[in-house]
């Protein structure tokens, strides 16, 4: 999404994608483009899929991922944008409604073209960086306003958290139906199920603990959730993300027989 604005996104092989913010005169003249569609890399990728569907005969749906709303104007703004909620306060919310905006106007596409991309994810995976105070004072009016979006376009929502996600469960619980939730490692599990009782949760494990621990402790871990799930387990999910180069295989195998046991 940033690079509709103009970033550069940097690739390496050894390493996730980095996304370079704009400088400080380039991103005050930001506004949201009249059609995202006509926007690289998303005209590319309606190309391609087109290509593919006169070469093949099949139909690929027009769609790629729309971030989340703090999560594009950190990245196009970098880090000062967190400074940007206490020093100027009104060009902070001017970039967290450009990035709403163009994650809506993505999402509106996606239906016009018939696409069938499941629940709407908004990725809060920067969150915890602003807190719970500045998240309900700035943030969550934008939240608000995807959510309706979701429902209007007949979407289901889905909350991507990434980090501890106690602090944060009462302001999510505003909204009327999540469907799914991802939690971040050391989160409250029990806490999501009883907030969040019509959503599947989705806790994600720790790729550093994968690998640094000892297979007693992964057993203990991974039982220990299944067990603070209870009879809600039918609406868990358990996400091993990047595991590293050097996470033992042992510890991979034990962790799955924890959960089958």
């Amino acid at each position: 999404m940033p690079a509709i604005f103009g970033c550069e996104v940097m690739f390496s092989d050894d390493k996730f994608p980095i996304c370079l913010h704009l400088d400080e005169a380039r991103v005050h003249e930001l506004s949201v483009p009249e059609d995202i569609t006509q926007c690289f890399p998303m005209c590319e990728i309606i190309r391609q899929a087109e290509h593919v569907e006169r070469k093949y005969g099949q139909n690929v749906e027009r769609n790629w991922p729309i971030m989340g709303i703090q999560n594009i104007a950190l990245q196009l703004r970098g880090s000062d944008f967190l400074l940007d909620y206490y020093a100027d306060p009104d060009f902070a919310h001017k970039l967290l409604s450009i990035s709403l905006q163009s994650m809506i106007a993505s999402l509106e596409y996606f239906g016009s073209s018939g696409a069938d991309a499941g629940l709407v994810a908004n990725q809060n995976c920067s969150v915890p960086l602003c807190g719970p105070t500045i998240y309900t004072d700035h943030l969550f009016r934008y939240e608000q306003e995807l959510y309706d979006a979701t429902l209007r376009l007949g979407r289901g929502y889905l909350i991507h958290h990434c980090g501890v996600f106690d602090q944060f469960a009462s302001i999510y619980r505003s909204l009327p139906e999540v469907r799914d939730l991802q939690i971040g490692w050391e989160s409250d599990m029990r806490l999501a199920l009883d907030t969040f009782p019509e959503s599947h949760v989705e806790y994600f494990i720790c790729p550093v603990f994968m690998k640094d621990s000892s297979k007693a402790d992964v057993i203990d871990k991974v039982r220990t959730l299944v067990d603070t799930a209870g009879s809600d387990i039918v609406r868990v999910s358990f996400l091993f993300c990047d595991l590293d180069n050097g996470t033992p295989d042992e510890n991979i195998h034990v962790a799955v027989e924890a959960l089958l046991a």
